[in-house]
């Protein structure tokens, strides 16, 4: 006698067979016990979880003469024809290989006919999303005035794609995937039937790998089956050696080096795993699957049932728990996810792992949101600093007293009055020492340990301070930053926001508007202000270089007006030397001639 595979041996032939699917075994035992069958369903759900023996099942309890409760008897002629797929009367059809509107126009030709043995003629189109347009619009006639006789089964695996004048005209049972515990159940029956030895952490490693899908784990288990036909017994190591997958101890020590951050062991982990025969994807997915077991444990706790499907025990995944926050958990998550994508389609999925692995070690120093805007609010607030600059104090002056008033007298003569006292004016605070990188310092909030503390804010002359050194880091970074800064120059700054004019051309003016000059020049700016960020503003300027270098610079004191000579009379600031020093300090004429 032929061999037969188990998901075909042991396919459920009544409703008490199904596992997982009880409620809609339930609707549709009464919907036949009750003669309140519809003329249309749709069955969706992932590959799998059994729809179209669902859909078989239907039909016997729809035909067999020896139905209880809607329930088919699975023994009699006609169940055994249906199971056989020998009924003239059960027809089912693949949809992806009959998709085109002549094979509906054959199916709506035919459903004209009578039964010929049975009481109902049922149609079970399998992948109906496989169908084209016009062919699902030649089947709305035929469901919305289909023969008393006929039942339609639809089965899709992407209900989505079904349109909504199908699915208005039909009852559609949503399929859910089995659970862990209801596929070991079933594998352990068939283990008895067949009287096989197998462990139970190797049965619940294949209800892992096949994720809700219950002929998955029935194929798994044929192939764990011949490899270990010379054995006395199956274990887990059989599984994973068969899978490519890691074994639960290897998954373990790789979250055990990721709270260290030891990016050697993690790996040596990697490549003991591949030598085993063993698959990169699978230990990313492994290792994934731990990860996410720990995100359950630190946001729902020991308690919470989504551990049930995890592989890791609580023991293991309790210290990761505790070391890693949140964010860096999702971060971690990401990384792996992303990778698991990538391995699919580069030619050395290793090496993708690893950089990734690298990654992994790390993610104990991410900092979360929350501890980032707990230092703002402490920079914000004031916080104490290492060092700092006291005002000068102000001297407190007496009133005046009051003076009666003169006595009329004839005018004076005009005396240049004498120069008011005036204070001196408090020393300015002398700038923060530069680090040990060039710049100024950062806030003790975000400075790395050892380094000191800047004190000053920004101004207007510390900027100006480090113009030409910014200025020659553009020209040294990319030509075309030098030349967007050859005619620049500062006009000045007002909170936080730094005003640079310029008389370069438009298309050169142009480019500094775009993030692939502003965001190094940004950066120049942060690095040599010690860590300060600075908003950037340009304006153009009708103006020559030797124009704009004659103009005062920004925050300098207006020199004053100009006074022009007598008519007649010779100016000292119309010699020639005096004009070149004119040109070379910027300033101007305060006097007239001799």
């Amino acid at each position: 006698m032929a061999y037969e595979v188990f998901a075909r041996k042991y396919r459920p032939r009544v409703f008490d067979d199904l596992i997982g699917q009880e409620a809609i075994a339930q609707t549709l035992r009464h919907a036949v016990a009750s003669g309140r069958t519809a003329s249309v369903y749709i069955f969706a759900g992932s590959h799998g979880v059994g729809k179209t023996s669902v859909a078989r099942i239907l039909a016997k309890a729809l035909n067999c003469p020896n139905a209880k409760d809607g329930a088919p008897c699975g023994t009699c002629e006609v169940c055994e024809s249906i199971a056989r797929n020998e009924c003239l009367d059960v027809v089912e059809i693949d949809a992806a290989s009959n998709s085109k509107v002549e094979d509906v126009r054959l199916l709506r030709e035919s459903v004209g006919y009578k039964p010929a043995s049975c009481r109902f003629k049922v149609y079970i189109l399998d992948e109906v999303q496989r169908l084209s347009g016009s062919a699902f619009d030649a089947l709305l006639k035929t469901f919305e005035e289909s023969p008393p006789l006929v039942r339609f089964v639809l089965a899709t695996t992407e209900l989505h794609k079904v349109p909504t004048t199908i699915l208005s005209r039909a009852q559609v049972f949503r399929f859910q995937r089995a659970g862990l515990d209801d596929i070991v159940r079933s594998l352990r029956r068939i283990c008895e039937a067949e009287k096989l030895t197998v462990e139970d952490e190797a049965l619940r490693a294949i209800g892992r790998r096949a994720r809700g899908s219950m002929r998955d784990s029935q194929k798994l288990l044929d192939q764990v089956v011949a490899l270990a036909a010379s054995k006395g017994g199956i274990a887990a190591a059989d599984v994973a050696f068969l899978l490519g997958d890691a074994t639960t101890d290897v998954v373990a020590r790789c979250l055990a080096a990721i709270v260290r951050g030891s990016a050697a062991e993690l790996l040596k982990e990697l490549d003991q795993h591949v030598r085993a025969g063993g698959k990169p994807d699978a230990l990313g997915a492994d290792l994934m699957e731990a990860l996410r077991g720990t995100l359950y444990l630190k946001t729902s706790g020991e308690s919470s049932p989504l551990l049930e499907d995890v592989a890791l025990p609580k023991e293991d995944l309790r210290p990761a728990a505790e070391a890693l926050s949140e964010e860096s958990l999702l971060y971690a998550l990401q990384l792996l996810q992303e990778a698991q994508m990538n391995m699919r389609e580069v030619r050395d999925p290793r090496l993708t792992l690893e950089l990734v692995l690298v990654r992994l070690a790390r993610v104990r120093e991410l900092v979360s949101v929350g501890e980032i805007l707990a230092r703002l609010q402490r920079l914000e607030s004031g916080a104490p600093r290492t060092t700092s600059v006291a005002p000068p104090p102000v001297a407190s002056r007496p009133a005046p007293s009051p003076t009666p008033a003169p006595a009329p007298a004839p005018a004076p003569a005009v005396v240049p009055p004498a120069a008011a006292p005036r204070s001196a004016a408090p020393p300015p605070p002398s700038p923060p020492a530069p680090s040990a990188r060039g710049g100024y310092q950062v806030p003790p909030e975000f400075a790395r340990p050892g380094t000191a503390v800047a004190t000053a804010p920004i101004t207007l002359e510390r900027v100006l301070a480090v113009w030409e050194q910014v200025r020659e880091a553009g020209r040294q970074q990319s030509a075309s930053l030098g030349r967007a800064l050859e005619r620049a120059r500062i006009k000045g700054l007002a909170g936080g926001r730094l005003t640079i004019e310029t008389s370069a051309p438009s298309f050169i003016f142009s480019q500094l508007e775009t993030p692939a000059l502003r965001d190094p020049l940004s950066a120049l700016f942060r690095d040599a202000l010690g860590g300060e960020r600075l908003e950037l503003a340009f304006e153009r300027v009708s103006e020559t270089p030797a124009e704009a270098s004659s103009r005062p610079l920004p925050g300098a004191s207006p020199a004053p007006p100009v006074v022009s000579p007598s008519p007649g009379t010779r100016s000292v600031y119309d010699e020639p030397v005096v004009k070149l020093a004119q040109r070379v300090l910027g300033s101007q004429s305060t006097a007239g001639g001799w």
